[in-house]
């Protein structure tokens, strides 16, 4: 199936998507679901929106890691509340829009 790519308007504005990427679940490796299953369009979707920036949800290190080895360009914030960190609501944004100056949460 093919996505539909979207465009920008202008090269000024900006793109900001949302995703919930879902934690891994073993109920959902076992019903065919799981990360391995959905990753490869899980990236087709976000690459097809040209999003300079992608809030994601419920995502963990293995997921994060997997979406930017395909989104050449973008790098992640992120934080989290156990130990070890695991960064579940990280930020994507693209480098070559973006520069971190600065970072934290609450």
């Amino acid at each position: 199936d093919e996505l539909v790519i979207r465009e920008r308007k202008s090269d000024a504005s900006i793109r900001v998507v949302t995703a919930n990427i879902r934690h891994p679940k073993k109920e959902d490796d076992r019903a065919g679901f799981g990360w391995k299953h959905r990753k490869e369009i899980c990236l087709r979707v976000l690459l097809a929106q040209k999003a300079d920036i992608i809030c994601c949800q419920e995502a963990r290190m293995e997921e994060i890691e997997d979406l930017l080895s395909g989104m050449p360009g973008f790098v992640y914030f992120g934080i989290g509340n156990r130990e070890p960190v695991i960064p579940s609501n990280p930020i994507l944004y693209s480098t070559a829009r973006f520069e971190k100056l600065d970072g934290g949460g609450f």
